[in-house]
């Protein structure tokens, strides 16, 4: 929460609405404009419907009061505002809105591949992720996304950075092995 700009913090509370309005729009710029504004907002919402206003949800168990900082969920909000937004514009929000929008799309890169559907609106994000990563010293990062999505080749674009990626290595070991000789005739 820390990242997020302090007018979007005041507006957690009016997400429901937004979204209701966003919905009713019509296509046009604008529309694609204010989807950027509520994937990040999308972000720090985590799904929660329980309590949208606190950035943490109470919950009972053997009796005790026990805080957890964001709801569970799978609903991928933040991606998929980013992905009905404008292109590009990542250096607007910061790294820990790309480091979300990367955990996300892997969620959705997962799920789509096991329905065997079209990845190629992920593919054109990640396109835009990894050379970000890149350039903000986030190497590691990229790496950790093209692995999660199957487009370990890309590696070559981290360029002389590689070296930081080779962590991968390790990552390597623990891949299934019809995917291990791939992973290091790439690296």
């Amino acid at each position: 929460m820390t990242s997020v700009p302090k007018p979007l913090k005041f507006l957690r509370a009016h997400y429901p609405g937004m979204k209701e309005f966003f919905d009713d729009m019509m296509d046009s710029e604008h529309k694609k404009a204010f989807s950027e504004v509520l994937s990040v907002l999308g972000m720090t919402m985590a799904g929660c419907d329980v309590c949208p206003a606190l950035p943490f949800c109470i919950t009972v168990s053997c009796n005790r009061l026990t805080p957890t900082l964001l709801c569970s969920s799978d609903s991928r909000e933040s991606l998929k505002y980013k992905l009905s937004g404008v292109k590009g514009g990542l250096d607007t929000w910061g790294g820990e809105y790309v480091k979300n929008l990367a955990g996300e799309i892997g969620q959705e890169w997962a799920q789509r591949k096991t329905a065997e559907k079209d990845t190629a609106d992920l593919k054109a994000l990640v396109d835009e992720i990894v050379p970000f990563n890149v350039k903000n010293g986030s190497e590691p990062e990229a790496c950790d996304l093209l692995m999660e999505v199957d487009l370990l080749p890309m590696v070559i674009l981290v360029g002389p950075h590689v070296s930081n990626c080779l962590g991968g290595f390790e990552s390597a070991k623990a891949a299934p092995q019809t995917s291990q000789g791939r992973f290091w005739t790439t690296l």
